[in-house]
């Protein structure tokens, strides 16, 4: 038998000195995770989010692994996956439209 590994996860670099400037003073406004090890990542490489930032998690999964690192989840949408995260954050900034322009 041989163990083949498909993918794994590793770290990205660490961030510029100007990013984490951002993450910190809340220039940052919103946060997609789209799996735990991201949620991982993101807290080891900038730390936890300000309280002012929205967190957004694509899954139970994902928000577990926030919520055991004490991050507040604000966002998951109903089905998981890229297109349906994005829709879930812009709808929790800007209420979905009930009437749309042909223009």
């Amino acid at each position: 038998v041989d163990d083949v590994v498909a993918y794994r996860t590793v770290p990205g670099p660490a961030p510029d000195d100007a990013v984490g400037t951002a993450w910190r003073s809340g220039a940052v406004h919103a946060v997609l995770l789209s799996s735990a090890s991201t949620v991982r990542n993101l807290v080891d490489l900038l730390g936890p989010p300000p309280s002012s930032v929205v967190v957004c998690c694509i899954g139970t999964r994902t928000t577990a692994a926030a919520r055991d690192l004490g991050l507040r989840v604000d966002v998951v949408p109903a089905a998981a996956s890229a297109e349906e995260l994005v829709d879930a954050l812009a709808s929790s900034v800007h209420p979905p439209l009930t009437h749309r322009s042909p223009l």
